[in-house]
């Protein structure tokens, strides 16, 4: 038996936490495009880890021995698929937790009892980021009507959190249901499910949204910071700027709001957004010609990132 790599010990730990992992995704750790597959196939022959569904790992009992898990059914579940399901869901947005500040913690480990949840709750696990708490849930493109209006009936039951998170494959399959998104949280994001996203919420302190603005206007301007509660910067008087990377659905029923009680304002607004964020905003605002959506240079968010992702295999 070989002797076990930092790495080989995260990839352990990872499986500790979160039951499975795409062996794909254990590159994040090892660093490297084809390093990884030659390490797992050493913990796999060293009965640290074992295969599932070919496309995924799971502790072997030399893993489960590693980090203190007993009993023979690790995953006591795997015959549901919907269970599985949730798994691999979960596991592939966890891999944002590896080498940063973000912290997952599965819904299994949430003890609140305030959350609402029922036999098939829909949250998938609550993110820390910078000490504030999101809840997060997840769309994939195989989902249907029905699961997304119960997953809209979920966070409406939850009281305890002001900052939930959907995350989303597909943003057609909620483009005609953003009457229903609204539910009074602080703030309530979309997010699209793809590695540079995923990445990009790991940086987002990091990166100088002041700077990557102001080069889109004129150097005799100066962009101030805002005096008005809904946007983030001004350039003078009646003209605003509101950055909103993503997308944020309280923010932007706000905006609507406000122009719905003021309809004769002269108040024009520049949204900052992702390019891939623009069409469902633009609907959001019912195309608003005070407001105009600009997208954001994903090379200036993330120096050399590309907006690609590893594809989640079925199970």
């Amino acid at each position: 038996m070989s002797k076990l790599t930092q790495e080989d010990e995260k990839v352990i730990k990872y499986l500790s936490k979160y039951k499975i992992m795409l062996v794909e995704d254990t590159k994040i750790i090892y660093k490297s495009e084809w390093y990884h597959r030659k390490r797992i196939k050493r913990l796999i022959e060293d009965g640290y880890v074992k295969k599932y569904k070919f496309y995924y790992i799971e502790l072997d009992r030399n893993g489960r021995r590693f980090v203190g898990k007993v009993g023979k059914d690790y995953i006591k579940n795997k015959n549901n698929v919907s269970y599985m399901e949730r798994l691999k869901e979960l596991s592939h947005l966890a891999t944002m937790t590896i080498d940063s500040n973000v912290e997952i913690n599965p819904s299994w480990e949430m003890k609140d009892n305030n959350i609402y949840t029922d036999t098939a709750r829909k949250y998938l696990a609550e993110m820390i980021v910078n000490n504030q708490k999101y809840l997060i849930y997840y769309i994939s493109e195989k989902k249907e009507k029905r699961y997304i209006h119960q997953l809209f009936y979920d966070i409406n039951k939850v009281f305890n959190y002001d900052s939930i998170i959907i995350f989303i494959d597909d943003f057609k399959n909620i483009m005609d249901e953003q009457d229903y998104m609204y539910f009074n949280k602080e703030h309530t994001y979309l997010i699209k499910n793809s590695s540079f996203n995923r990445k990009l919420l790991t940086k987002l302190n990091e990166i100088d949204f002041y700077e990557i603005i102001k080069d889109r206007y004129q150097e005799n301007k100066e962009l101030l910071i805002s005096d008005w509660k809904l946007a983030d910067y001004y350039l003078d008087e009646d003209y605003y700027i509101i950055n909103m990377i993503f997308i944020d659905m309280q923010r932007l029923n706000e905006i609507n709001w406000f122009y719905r009680e003021n309809g004769n304002t002269n108040k024009h607004i520049d949204i900052f957004t992702l390019e891939e964020n623009k069409e469902f905003i633009e609907k959001a605002i019912h195309k608003d010609k005070r407001c105009r959506i600009i997208a954001l240079e994903n090379n200036k968010l993330l120096e050399g990132e590309n907006n690609g992702d590893t594809q989640v295999k079925e199970i």
